[in-house]
């Protein structure tokens, strides 16, 4: 393994321990009181494999797919992921948006979602079209 892949699994393992603590000690439950409910929206652009990625990209908006996976399977767990109209009506929950319409939403995103049951919303760039 990596460096950059064993600091990557640390970070999220570190990220993933402090949310369960924060469940488990009922932090999460203050906070929502608190501040009210939690509406989340997630926005993508690119899911590409890795070696398609341009380390030099300022931006760093695009996501290789196993990272993408990752982040799915964690949302999935923390999350409720909602389709865009009970996220419009008001509930709790995540959105998520894929800007561009990309190919790779389509050849890529759309069946990693289908595979764990998530909708999402899709914009397109009509001068792409």
């Amino acid at each position: 393994m990596t460096a950059s892949a064993w600091r990557r699994r640390v970070v999220h393992g570190v990220r993933d321990l402090a949310f369960a603590g924060a469940h488990g000690t009922g932090m999460l439950s203050l906070y929502r009181r608190l501040w009210g409910p939690r509406r989340v929206v997630v926005t993508y652009h690119n899911v590409l494999p890795r070696q398609a990625l341009s380390p030099a990209y300022p931006f760093r908006v695009d996501v290789d797919v196993e990272t993408f996976e990752a982040q799915v399977r964690f949302l999935v767990r923390h999350w409720r992921v909602l389709p865009a109209a009970r996220h419009a009506a008001g509930d709790e929950g995540l959105l998520l948006t894929f800007d561009d319409g990309m190919r790779n939403v389509h050849t890529t995103v759309a069946p990693i979602l289908e595979r764990y049951g998530l909708t999402g919303v899709f914009a397109v760039c009509p001068g792409l079209v």
